[in-house]
C-alpha cells in the first residue's frame, strides 16, 4: 500500500495540490471557474475566424471584427477591474457572467456583422482564445490576496494548467461536435458553429453559480481606502485635486476622449511612484509580447492551417485539443520549476522555444510539421503565466494589487488590437505568413528583455515572513533567519528597524545582532562576516537582553521557575507553546513517563523534562545545544526545583534529572551513558517539543529518535508543535513524512488552541498560530519482534 501511497503524497506535496488546499475553498472554485469559461473560449476560438469566412466575411473584417473585440475587451476590462474592490469582487465577476451568457446567445441566434460585433464588443468574448474581459485580472488578484509567497506559485500554475486543459476539452469537443453535426445530422456548417455558441452561454451560466460560491474572503479589506496613497509633494497634491474633479479638471475635460484619459491617469496615479518605476518596464515588454500574440491567436492560426491545408474540422480540433493539452501538462510544473530556478528564469526559458517555433511555423510544406510546432508553442507558452502573475504579485504592494493587474491587463489587449487588422491586411494580400515571422521576433525579444531587465531583481518586498528564492542562503540559516524575524516583530525590546533578508544579516530580540547557526561540527556560525567595528560608533549595538523568568503551575498547584537566558540564536530565550502543552499532557497522562527513562531535544529552559522528573520518571536527560550558558541554564533549573526527587546521594551523576549538550544527528554515546547505572541501553521516551521549524534538520531528529528510542512497542517520541510561520505548515508537517519513510508509526494525540497566539503581532492565519498540535512516533510490530529476536 506504501507503494502507491508514497508517490500519490509526494505529488501533492511538490505538484502544489496542498498549496490549493491551504488556500481553501474559494480557490478550488475559481480554478474550476475558469476551466468552464476556457471550455467555453475552446469551443468557439477553434471555429471563430472559419464561422466568419463561412458568413462570407472579407479577410479585412475578420481582422477588424477582432480588433474591435479587443477594444470592447479594453474598455469593458478595464472599467470592470478598477472599480471592482470598490464595488466588490464577486459583483463585477457575476456581471461578467452575464455578459458572457449574452454574447453566446447572439453569437447562436444572428448572423449579421453589426450585431454579432455589438455583441462581442459588449459582451464578452475570447477572440485570441486568452481569458480576456474582467475576470482574470479579479481572479489573479483574489488568489494573490488568498494565497502566501510559498503557496501563490503552485496555486497560480494550477489556475493556469486547469484553464488550459478546459480549452484543450473545449476545442477537442468543438471539432467533434461540428463534424458530427454536418457528417451525420447533415447540418450545413454555419448551423453547426451557431450550436458551438449555446454551449459558451450554458458556461456563462455555470461560471455565475460558481461565483455566488464564492465568500467574503475574495473581498479587500478596507475596500474604500484600496487605492488611496497620500500625496508626497504640492505638485502631486494639485495633480491629484485634478484628477479627482477640480474646478480646473472639469473644464480641462471637454469631451469623453479627455475625460477617459484623465479617468485612467487617476487610477495610475493611484499606483505607487516606485510600483510604477517597475511595471513601465515590465508593460512595455509585455506590449510588445501582446502585440505578437494579437497578430498570430489561435483563431487566426487555425484559419491559416485550415485554408493552407484543408484538413477536416475534426482533425484541426485534435490537433488543437492536443496543444492545449500539452500546454496544461507544462503548466504544472511551472510551480516546481519557479521554485527551482526562480519565477524569471522559468518565464524565459520555457517561453523562448515557444517564440522560436512561431517564427518557424510558416516554413513547413505538410500539416504535420506545422502540427509539431503548433504543439511546441502552445506546449511551453503557458508556463510562463503563472510565474507572471507571481512576479507581479512579488514587485507590487498588496493593495495595488487588483489595480496592477488591471493595468496590465487593459495594456496587453491595447497592444494585442492591433495584431488582427495587420494580419488581416497581410492575409488578404497573401501574405499571411509574414504575420509569423513578425510575431516570432517581437516575442523573442520580450524573452531577452525580460531576462536583462528582471532576473536579478528583489522580490517580494513587500510581503512577511517571504523569503527569497535562490538567494544561495542555506535551509538552516533561513529558518533562524526567519524565526528570528518574527519574534523580533513580537518584542518590545527593541526597535531595531526592518529585517532585511538580503542582507544575511537578521536582527535577534538584542536588535542588530547577526543570527548564528548550528554548524555540523558542533560550533556556531554567523550566516554573514560582515562587520561595522570601523564605520558604526560606540554604543551603536545594543546589549543584549537580561535573562528572565517564567512561572509555571502545575495541575497539583506547585509552581515552577524557569529561568531563560537574555537571547538566543536558537530561540531558547522563549517558554514555547509546545513546551507548555505537552508537560500539561503529561500532567493527565503521567502513565506515559512513570517509571521510565525520558530524553528532551531542544529543551531551552526544559519545562517538559522538569515535569516529567517531578512525575515519577526513572531517569530524565534534558538536552539542547552544546552552548555552555543553555547547559548552565538548564541545569540551573533543575537544582533550583524543589519539587524533584532524588535518588541515591546528591552526585549529579545519581540524579533523577540531568543535563547535557548535544547536536542533533551526532553520536548519543554521552547521553546514553547517563542510562548505565541504571542497566538500560536507551530511551523510553522522547519529548521534541516546538523542533519542527528548523526544517532542514528533520532528518536528524529522525535520525536521533532511530539511535536513542528503546526498540519496544511501548516506547514513544512525542513530538509537540505550532506552526508560528502557517504559510510554512506542510514544511512542519514534512518531519511525519520522514519518520514514516523511516518506518515510524505516527499517530495524531492532540490538538489544542491556545487563547491567544505566542507572537500577536506576527503574521499569518491565527488560528494556526494559535494551535498545538500532538503526534506521537512508535516504532511498528514488525520491528520490535526482530529486535526481541536479536536479543534472544
Amino acid at each position: 500500500m506504501s507503494a502507491v501511497i508514497r508517490p500519490l503524497k509526494w505529488f501533492y506535496h511538490e505538484f502544489g495540490i496542498e498549496s490549493i488546499q491551504e488556500t481553501g475553498r474559494n480557490a478550488y472554485l475559481m480554478i474550476l471557474a475558469r476551466a468552464c469559461r476556457m471550455f467555453a473560449y475552446g469551443t468557439n476560438t477553434l471555429i471563430l475566424a472559419i464561422f466568419f469566412s463561412a458568413l462570407k466575411f472579407s479577410d479585412h473584417q475578420i481582422g477588424l471584427f477582432m480588433t474591435l473585440t479587443m477594444f470592447g475587451d479594453v474598455i469593458l476590462g478595464t472599467f470592470l477591474t478598477l472599480i471592482a474592490d470598490r464595488v466588490g469582487r464577486r459583483k463585477v465577476l457575476l456581471g461578467g457572467s452575464f455578459l458572457m451568457v449574452l454574447s453566446g446567445t447572439f453569437f447562436a441566434v444572428f448572423e449579421n456583422f453589426w450585431l454579432l460585433l455589438f455583441a462581442a464588443v459588449v459582451g464578452v468574448v475570447s477572440v485570441t482564445g486568452g481569458d480576456f474581459g474582467p475576470f482574470r485580472s479579479i481572479e489573479e488578484s483574489i488568489l494573490s490576496q488568498l494565497t502566501t509567497p510559498s503557496t501563490r506559485a503552485d496555486v497560480l500554475a494550477w489556475y493556469v494548467t486547469t484553464s488550459t486543459l478546459g480549452s484543450s476539452m473545449g476545442s477537442e469537443a468543438s471539432g467533434r461536435i461540428v463534424h458530427f453535426l454536418q457528417e451525420s445530422k447533415g447540418w450545413a456548417p454555419v448551423h453547426a458553429y451557431h450550436a458551438l455558441f449555446w454551449i459558451y452561454a450554458v458556461m456563462g451560466v455555470v461560471n455565475a453559480l460558481l461565483v455566488l460560491l464564492l465568500t467574503s474572503d475574495c473581498e479587500i479589506e478596507g475596500r474604500q481606502e484600496a487605492y488611496t496613497r497620500l500625496p508626497q509633494h504640492e505638485n502631486d497634491r494639485a495633480r491629484v485635486a485634478e484628477l479627482r474633479g477640480s474646478p480646473a479638471a472639469t473644464r480641462s475635460q471637454g469631451n469623453w476622449v479627455k475625460r477617459g484619459v484623465f479617468w485612467f491617469s487617476s487610477q495610475l496615479a493611484e499606483i505607487s511612484a516606485p510600483t510604477r518605476s517597475v511595471m513601465y518596464k515590465l508593460w512595455f515588454l509585455l506590449a510588445v509580447d501582446s502585440v505578437a500574440d494579437g497578430m498570430v491567436p489561435y483563431s487566426l492560426t487555425n484559419y491559416y492551417m485550415d485554408t493552407k491545408f484543408h484538413p477536416a474540422k475534426s482533425t484541426l480540433g485534435d490537433v488543437q485539443s492536443a496543444s492545449y493539452f500539452l500546454g496544461a501538462v507544462s503548466a504544472v510544473f511551472a510551480g516546481p520549476l519557479a521554485r527551482k530556478i526562480g519565477l524569471v528564469n522559468t518565464m524565459v526559458f520555457t517561453h523562448t522555444p515557444s517564440s522560436a517555433a512561431v517564427l518557424l511555423f510558416p516554413l513547413p510544406p505538410a500539416l504535420w510539421a506545422a502540427a509539431a510546432l503548433l504543439l511546441v508553442r502552445a506546449g511551453l507558452n503557458n508556463m510562463d503565466q503563472a510565474p507572471r502573475t507571481a512576479l507581479i504579485a512579488a514587485v507590487v504592494q498588496p493593495s495595488e494589487r487588483t489595480a496592477v493587474m488591471g493595468v496590465t491587463s487593459t495594456l496587453r489587449t491595447v497592444a494585442a488590437m492591433a495584431g488582427p487588422s495587420i494580419t488581416g491586411l497581410l492575409a488578404a494580400g497573401d501574405r499571411f505568413w509574414i504575420a509569423f515571422v513578425v510575431a516570432g521576433v517581437c516575442r523573442l525579444a520580450y524573452d531577452f528583455g525580460l531576462y536583462a531587465l528582471f532576473v536579478n531583481m528583489k522580490l517580494h518586498q513587500h510581503e512577511p515572513g517571504a523569503k527569497l528564492p535562490g538567494a544561495g542562503r542555506g535551509a538552516d540559516e533561513e529558518d533562524a533567519l526567519e524565526m528570528s524575524h518574527l519574534s523580533l516583530s513580537s518584542s518590545d525590546a527593541n526597535d531595531g528597524g526592518d529585517y532585511d533578508a538580503d542582507d544575511g544579516i537578521a536582527p535577534t530580540l538584542s536588535g542588530r545582532e547577526a543570527m548564528p547557526v548550528p554548524a555540523a561540527d558542533g560550533s556556531l556560525c554567523v550566516p554573514s562576516p560582515t562587520t561595522h567595528a570601523e564605520t558604526d560608533p560606540e554604543g551603536y549595538y545594543p546589549p543584549s537582553p537580561p535573562p528572565t523568568s517564567q512561572t509555571f503551575t502545575l495541575r497539583s498547584g506547585k509552581s515552577l521557575t524557569l529561568h531563560l537566558v537574555g537571547s538566543s540564536p536558537l530561540e531558547a530565550h522563549h517558554l514555547w507553546n509546545g513546551s507548555r502543552i505537552i508537560s500539561q499532557y503529561f500532567e493527565t497522562h503521567s502513565n506515559e513517563v512513570k517509571g521510565r527513562c525520558v530524553l528532551e531535544l531542544g529543551a531551552g529552559a526544559g519545562l517538559p523534562s522538569l515535569v516529567c522528573a517531578i512525575l515519577g520518571a526513572r531517569k530524565v536527560v534534558v538536552t539542547d545545544f552544546p552552548d555552555p550558558d543553555l547547559v548552565d541554564n538548564m541545569k540551573k533549573n533543575i537544582l533550583e526545583c524543589e519539587h524533584i526527587p532524588t535518588s541515591t546521594g546528591e552526585n549529579s551523576q545519581d540524579s533523577v534529572i540531568v543535563a547535557d549538550g548535544y547536536v542533533w544527528g551526532a553520536d548519543p554515546a554521552h547521553l546514553l551513558a547517563h542510562l548505565q547505572p541504571l542497566g538500560a541501553s536507551k530511551f523510553d521516551v522522547l519529548i521534541l517539543a516546538d523542533l519542527l521549524f528548523r526544517h532542514s534538520e528533520h532528518s536528524k531528529l529522525v535520525d536521533t529518535i532511530e539511535e536513542t528510542m528503546r526498540r519496544v512497542p511501548e516506547s514513544r517520541a512525542f513530538v509537540f508543535f505550532t506552526s508560528y510561520r502557517p504559510w510554512l505548515r506542510h514544511k512542519d508537517l514534512a518531519f511525519f513524512d520522514v519518520a514514516r519513510e523511516r518506518g515510524f508509526v505516527v499517530d495524531k494525540i492532540l490538538e489544542e488552541k491556545m487563547e491567544k497566539a505566542m507572537f500577536e503581532n506576527d503574521p499569518g492565519d491565527e488560528d494556526v498560530r494559535k494551535t498545538v498540535t500532538g503526534f506521537t512516533l512508535r516504532w511498528p510490530a514488525e520491528k520490535c519482534a526482530l529486535e526481541a529476536d536479536r536479543r534472544a
